[in-house]
């Protein structure tokens, strides 16, 4: 959502102009007392189409020490903002008579905004305080600095530290430029981040010994079904110039990664329990949402933010990445949203050890119809499940079969024939036309990857010929024929 503001131009910022034939530029500079460029302004209210108030005070423009005369025509010049109002008028302190007729505006794309006045009939006395206002007319008001006539701009998606300049110049009613008759840009405001967010990566490992269906949360032992995730920090910084919460401002996290094997995930409950309130939503296959009210959560809550992910036991997991992207949902009136992460790593899951699957493992009896594969390792270690290969079927029924295939020698071939897995997994898992027509398995070997090969064959009354396996070897996917 986008929030329009009013805004009164920072700081008093005072234009020396001077009109008529004696006119002589004096420039733009801070009347005593007035810091414009401390002032700062929230990044998530900074947009291609939101403004918002980032001071309490006027641009004020002093005429100079001559007068402005009928059909002088000044122009301002605004960088890196846009206009919002619809209606302009040039207003002095005290007085409800416009000094300028308003003539129109240029509000281009590129970040510069014009707007332009031809100076009345009345003109305009010398070091008469002068501002725009975004209104159709003008309203008598004791001071500019207080008054409820302010000029509303959208900002420009601007990073940290950008800043926004106005300038000004005048010519004679004729269109010739007066001599001297500009003032040079001055800063009037500068942006600065009110809310920040970081992230630091968790990896868990998952757990070869119980069939790729569970992890090794670092730390916490063998065999877990629940990581209780990883913090991640969001800071608010001091500005002279901030953004206020409102009840109905919310951060919308989504996580995004392969949801398969996950049975929930959850927002700062630990438990995670299937009754949790704190449970994300699930958009498709690969992404869970939740939303967060501030409301109903301080903001220091999410300094201390984890998120937990619950593993179902039963489904092998495959390495993968989990993402997280926050967003602060500002629902005021026209407030910019502001993302603090986007699709920032949060949690890798790894499984140290070669994967490659078949997607077309085929086997009949008569006529005889076999795949064969063939793996080899060079992995030399004493543990007691280094190079066992176990098979992942996707049965026929949609649940996951795990079996185990045995143990790689290594330096010598391993021999893999679909016959093994069909006995292995049994006839309810891989009936007999699900065998024939083929049927994806994805082996593991606990080993580095760079140590394991593999390759598939097809044996067929017609003959051997090639059978594709993508695997992780070397660190990347690639089909072998």
């Amino acid at each position: 959502m986008m929030r329009f503001a009013r805004i009164l131009f920072l700081g008093m910022v005072v234009v020396g102009l001077m009109a008529g034939s004696a006119f002589a530029a004096t420039g733009i500079g801070n009347t005593t007392g007035v810091a414009n460029t401390a002032v700062t302004v929230a990044t998530e209210l900074v947009g291609t189409s939101a403004g918002y108030s980032i001071a309490d005070d006027g641009t004020v423009f002093y005429a100079g020490t001559n007068a402005f005369v009928q059909n002088d025509v000044i122009t301002f010049t605004l960088a890196n903002v846009a206009l919002y109002d619809a209606a302009f008028s040039l207003c002095k302190t005290a007085s409800a008579v416009a000094q300028a007729d308003y003539i129109g505006s240029v509000d281009a794309t590129n970040g510069v905004s014009t707007l332009v006045f031809r100076v009345a009939a009345a003109g305009i006395p010398a070091a008469t305080e002068i501002f725009i206002a975004g209104a159709a007319s003008c309203i008598a008001e004791a001071a500019y600095t207080t008054g409820t006539q302010k000029l509303s701009v959208k900002f420009p998606q601007l990073t940290s530290a950008a800043s926004a300049t106005i300038s000004a110049a005048a010519v004679f009613g004729t269109g010739t430029s007066i001599p001297g008759a500009t003032a040079a840009a001055v800063n009037l405001y500068t942006v600065a981040n009110q809310y920040a967010a970081t992230v630091t990566n968790k990896v868990d490992v998952i757990d070869f010994s119980n069939d790729m269906k569970k992890i090794l949360v670092l730390g916490a032992g063998t065999g877990v079904l629940l990581d209780t995730g990883n913090a991640f920090t969001l800071t608010s910084a001091a500005l002279g110039k901030t953004h206020t919460l409102i009840a109905t401002d919310k951060m919308d996290l989504t996580i995004s990664g392969s949801m398969s094997g996950i049975s929930r995930i959850c927002w700062n409950d630990a438990a995670c329990a299937s009754s949790s309130t704190k449970r994300f939503v699930s958009v498709d296959a690969n992404t869970q949402t939740y939303s967060v009210l501030f409301s109903t959560a301080a903001l220091t809550d999410f300094s201390t933010l984890a998120i937990t992910f619950v593993f179902d036991g039963t489904t092998p997991l495959t390495g993968r990445n989990y993402t997280v992207t926050a967003v602060m949902n500002l629902t005021g009136a026209n407030e910019l949203d502001r993302t603090l992460l986007s699709a920032s790593n949060y949690l890798e899951l790894d499984l140290n050890a070669y994967q490659a699957i078949c997607p077309f493992v085929k086997y009949n009896a008569a006529p005889a119809v076999q795949t064969i594969v063939r793996l080899s390792s060079t992995y030399i270690s004493s543990g007691t499940v280094a190079n066992v290969v176990k098979g992942s079927v996707l049965c026929a029924s949609g649940t996951a079969s795990v079996v185990t295939l045995g143990t790689i020698t290594p330096g010598t071939t391993f021999t893999i024939l679909a016959s093994d897995i069909v006995t292995a997994a049994g006839a309810t898992c891989i009936p007999a036309a699900t065998a024939l027509g083929g049927f994806p398995v994805t082996f593991t070997v606990n080993a580095p990857a760079v140590n394991v090969a593999g390759v598939a064959t097809v044996s067929q009354p017609e003959g051997l010929r090639g059978s594709p396996m993508k695997s992780n070897n070397t660190g990347f996917s690639e089909y072998v024929y």
